[in-house]
């Protein structure tokens, strides 16, 4: 048996809606690094870790609005997209197996961690599609949240 058509198309939501949040976080860092050359941040963005990117726009906003009441609404949002990333990594980084006589809907979700200090774990999870899309869903709500504060706030200039 294999993973179901399903859980397939939840993978790929999963990952096109990730790609577009990194591609909002790259067009802050464009707008916040150098507002008159994107370029500058479209060149330097796509070369961090999607961690290193949310710490460049975290820290690039706070230089460029000192002050701003905005600060604390980005963070939240910074906030919400890492740990939807952190998620995605879970969903994305899994192997998924289906055994004999499991329900249709579920495979299990099975992940390897070997962590300095902690040694090996073993995480594996009974998996529905829902349980793939809720992740996609989430990723997809951080980015258009992300979308409309660049709009309310200007950070990026008009096309």
């Amino acid at each position: 048996m294999a993973v179901t058509e399903a859980h397939l198309r939840a993978l790929g939501r999963v990952t096109v809606n990730f790609s577009t949040l990194e591609f909002t976080l790259v067009a802050l860092v464009a707008g916040l690094s150098a507002p008159d050359n994107l370029g500058v941040g479209q060149i330097l963005g796509p070369q961090l870790s999607f961690a290193r990117l949310v710490t460049a726009v975290d820290a690039l906003f706070r230089l460029r609005r000192r002050g701003s009441p905005d600060i604390g609404r980005l963070a939240a949002l910074l906030a919400r997209a890492s740990a939807a990333e952190e998620r995605r990594n879970v969903v994305v980084h899994s192997a998924y197996l289906v055994a004999d006589g499991t329900p249709a809907d579920i495979v299990t979700r099975f992940k390897l961690r070997a962590k300095r200090d902690k040694g090996l774990s073993h995480d594996a999870q009974d998996t529905t599609p829902a349980d793939i899309e809720q992740v996609a869903s989430e990723l997809h709500t951080v980015s258009t949240d992300l979308a409309r504060f660049i709009g309310e706030t200007g950070l990026l200039p008009t096309m």
